[in-house]
């Protein structure tokens, strides 16, 4: 409930995107337009504004991820390694491209450019460390290491199902249509029903 309050809290201060402030695209460019002082990306961000010609990377700094629970946990929101399915047809060249991705050229590309964290050790010392600013991003970037963890989400409920629902259940409260409680009501009773219909496809 304190998850919800704080997002409808966002939401109805019109600090960021959200159903009522709808952005079509995502949040850097509102970053670099000035229109946004905070978005919450990882270390790769850094690799996004410092193409910006107006300098924005010397005015920008890097924080810890929020913490929410006893637990501190610094998750990855997109992608994270690689992996080859068990029945590819291919292995041998999976894995040969997989290699060369991760640990060849593409990879000392990303590393040298601060686009992400080097699948592999020996490229972090290539990562951006010049400046003082690119200093800072790597520091907080590798504590925020000790803390990386994987937050598991139900293997029946897709991401759009499950954003979709949000959305629907909440932009009401938003909207001072109706109470926090009752919307959560309404969003955990379609949680499980997405679950139970999941369950359902899989032979649950």
């Amino acid at each position: 409930m304190k998850i919800l309050k704080w997002y409808v809290d966002w939401a109805q201060s019109h600090v960021g995107p959200s159903p009522l402030d709808p952005d079509p695209n995502w949040t850097g460019p509102l970053f670099t337009a000035n229109r946004v002082g905070m978005a919450m990306y990882g270390y790769w961000f850094q690799g996004f504004i410092a193409s910006d010609p107006h300098g924005l990377i010397k005015r920008s700094g890097f924080a810890a991820s929020p913490q929410w629970g006893a637990k501190r946990i610094s998750a990855c929101m997109t992608g994270t390694g690689a992996w080859i399915p068990a029945n590819s047809k291919n292995k041998q060249a999976a894995w040969k491209f997989m290699e060369y991705f991760m640990t060849g050229l593409p990879a000392m590309n990303r590393a040298t450019s601060g686009w992400g964290n080097p699948s592999v050790k020996s490229l972090v010392p290539f990562m951006p460390h010049a400046t003082t600013y690119q200093k800072d991003f790597l520091r907080v970037q590798q504590n925020e290491l000790k803390y990386l963890g994987i937050l598991h989400y139900s293997p029946y409920v897709g991401h759009d199902a499950m954003e979709t629902a949000i959305t629907k259940n909440l932009e009401p409260v938003l909207r001072g249509q109706m109470k926090l409680e009752d919307g959560a009501k309404a969003l955990q009773a379609e949680v499980n029903k997405l679950l139970r219909l999941g369950k359902q496809q899989v032979g649950g």
